[in-house]
């Protein structure tokens, strides 16, 4: 397959699906590229959070978790109700 052809093909999906592809090409191409798969994890807990108070909750977190020395996952976060 070619260069050309998969771009054809790329532009045939959705803007969604490009978005996609290309965290997915910049994750190949650059291993050390960040991975969002974070994205959506706190959106049960948008309305009770400015996005400065959730920043000042996020520090509270990653300290928590530094101190247990243990990876924070903010699906499971300290002081988030389930």
């Amino acid at each position: 397959m070619t260069i050309s052809e998969i771009a054809a093909k790329i532009e045939r999906l959705s803007p969604q699906q490009r978005e996609e592809v290309e965290q997915f090409v910049n994750k190949l191409a650059n291993p050390n590229y960040p991975s969002f798969s974070w994205e959506g994890a706190l959106e049960d807990i948008r309305e009770e959070y400015t996005s400065v108070e959730l920043q000042h909750k996020a520090s509270e977190w990653m300290a928590a978790s530094a101190l247990r020395g243990t990876s924070l996952d903010l699906r499971n976060a300290p002081g988030k109700e389930k």
